[in-house]
């Protein structure tokens, strides 16, 4: 994720319709079953909960029979508009209520409003405790090509699943046409980088001179952290060559300072005449960490035995200067070097997200052939970040990974950020991976999951605490930090990718061993899949996809400048390309 503009630091359904139906609920006392007391708990554990579907069964039938009593109501269109084409969903939706107030059954037509052609249909259906019991897809002609029953535990968990049909590829996005737009984003550039934001044309002032020379605008920045997805993409793509073009631009930085290298820029400008308009003038280690994945990812690909050494040299340096020249802090990195002098001193801020980053560069890198002096050092390091992770940034209490927080000058207490956030939930499962989260770390990952979702998914009205069968995406805090801002949620495309990918490493892990679990997490990454069409940018160049489904609005609490970037997004077109090719950018393959 990349910083909006930051002063600081360089400067850091067209209508839509409820039906409520009237039911009449029959009374559990009549419909209770009589078990006798010498049965086992189990069998009465059982017996009960087959009372319980009886009744939701009988109710549900009650409900449809004496559903003479309709009420419609008019509220506001679900839309999602991407900023630069003007392409809009609308979401038609058409509710039905139990005399209760419960939903029995919910309808979502995503469709063009100005040619009617509709996108996509999901059919839920939901018993008399509000839990989904069954939904059904249908593609744009109306043919149902997918239903899938869910049956629950008495702890609301899903037990067992029955699949009939399957999701056809024309509903979920065409990773084939998201390599070509990284391919026609970097041939624009001369220095062979990609633009991380090519339609946002705002613009921030070069060392506050007011003047048209020293604008420098968003659109012709590129970060490091996105040039590195943009190359893993173009390397999983077989775009080699433009993968190359990359790599080349920062090992030709490296070059001019190997002999004391310092780490690279959080941002360059993708024209080489300008190099001095960025709109950050800091050396971040998450980035720095990422960009040597990246490096570890090209060295698995090159052919060339000389580029797979420059390759290999090039990340080896990079965790390098991270373990040396970085601040440590019981095991944990900061941000970045010290800067004092400046208005936001990294190098005393500690960040879970990039704490996963390194950890994730030293453990690929410990795969390979290194010195022995190399092999020790990144061995300590890599100890001192897991137990980082495993005894600090996770919080139990919650369930959750901590955001980070920040080393106080004053009184040398290190003290934790209250912003909770996405990432380091979505990333701690594809960083650390299943396995390690549950055998190493002691975590329940699927505990982990569902309490991501419900702290950070949305419905379609922006509500947070969402069902993640009837969420649209993921916001990139939680409704405590949205409500500090005084915004609704907002759907970051990027983020909700990333969880995208975090459910399919989640069904891969399951594959072998449940059934069940395999298709219930494999169904999640795809109902977030379908939606990502409501956030794309299609072009005779290719596919991309926003930033976020809302562009210029406030992100965090306390960083006013930090908001949402308008229109394509490099980090939002690479994680669709990831999530839909099932790869983990973490791990090299």
């Amino acid at each position: 994720m990349t910083l909006r503009a930051l002063p600081a630091v360089a400067v850091l359904l067209s209508f839509q319709t409820v039906t409520c139906f009237a039911a009449q609920n029959l009374s559990s006392s009549v419909l209770q079953t009589r078990i006798p007391s010498a049965q086992s708990a189990d069998h009465l554990k059982d017996s009960e909960e087959a009372s319980k579907e009886r009744i939701d069964s009988q109710n549900e039938v009650l409900g449809l029979v004496l559903s003479q009593v309709e009420t419609r109501a008019s509220v506001p269109t679900i839309s999602y508009t991407s900023d630069a084409s003007g392409q809009t969903r609308v979401v038609h939706r058409t509710q039905q209520f139990f005399v209760r107030g419960r939903i029995s059954r919910q309808i979502d037509i995503s469709l063009d409003p100005s040619s009617g052609a509709v996108y996509a249909k999901v059919e839920s259906l939901f018993d008399t405790r509000g839990r989904v019991k069954t939904q059904k897809v249908y593609d744009a002609s109306g043919r149902r090509v997918l239903q899938m029953n869910f049956k629950y535990d008495t702890s609301g968990r899903v037990v067992s699943i029955q699949k009939k049909g399957s999701l056809p590829p024309a509903l979920l996005p065409n990773a084939g046409s998201i390599a070509p737009w990284f391919s026609q984003n970097q041939a624009a550039t001369a220095t062979g980088l990609v633009v991380s934001h090519p339609d946002d044309t705002d613009f921030i002032y070069h060392e506050g001179h007011v003047a048209d020379w020293a604008k420098i605008y968003a659109n012709t920045q590129g970060y490091t952290y996105n040039e590195a997805l943009a190359g893993i993409t173009m390397l999983n793509a077989g775009n080699l060559a433009g993968a190359k073009s990359v790599f080349d631009f920062y090992y030709s930085e490296f070059q001019k300072e190997k002999d004391n290298f310092s780490g690279f820029w959080t941002v360059y400008n993708v024209d080489p005449n300008f190099q001095w308009k960025r709109y950050e003038w800091r050396k971040g280690m998450g980035e720095n960490a990422w960009f040597g994945l990246f490096c570890l990812w090209y060295e698995s690909r090159a052919t060339d035995p000389a580029e797979k050494q420059k390759a290999l040299e090039l990340s080896t340096a990079l965790a390098r200067w991270i373990a040396t020249k970085v601040p440590h802090l019981e095991g944990a990195v900061a941000m970045g070097p010290l800067q004092p002098e400046a208005q936001v001193n990294f190098g005393t801020l500690y960040s879970t997200e990039n704490m996963l980053d390194y950890g994730a560069l030293l453990r690929e890198l410990l795969k390979k052939s290194l010195s022995a002096s190399d092999a020790a050092l990144f061995s300590a390091e890599s100890t001192g970040i897991k137990d980082w992770l495993r005894t600090k940034a996770y919080d139990s209490s919650q369930g959750l990974f901590r955001r980070g927080g920040k080393l106080n000058a004053t009184s040398g207490l290190f003290e934790w950020d209250s912003i909770m956030s996405l990432d380091v939930d979505s990333w701690g499962i594809a960083a650390i991976g299943v396995s390690a989260l549950k055998n190493d770390f002691g975590i329940d990952v699927e505990a982990l999951a569902r309490n991501t979702a419900s702290r950070f998914a949305l419905l379609d009205d922006n509500r947070f605490g969402a069902n993640p069968l009837l969420s649209k995406g993921f916001d990139f805090a939680d409704a405590t930090n949205a409500a500090a801002i005084g915004r609704s949620g907002l759907k970051w495309v990027e983020g909700t990718n990333q969880m995208i990918l975090a459910y399919r490493l989640l069904s891969n892990f399951y594959a072998s061993s449940n059934r069940t679990k395999s298709q219930y997490y494999a169904y999640l990454a795809d109902t977030f899949s379908i939606r990502n069409t409501e956030n794309q940018m299609t072009s005779p160049q290719g596919t991309s996809y926003v930033y976020a489904d809302r562009a210029d609005t406030q992100i965090y609490d306390r960083t006013g400048n930090w908001k949402t970037f308008v229109g394509r997004s490099a980090a939002s077109s690479a994680w669709v390309y990831f999530s839909i090719r099932n790869i983990n950018p973490f791990e090299i393959r």
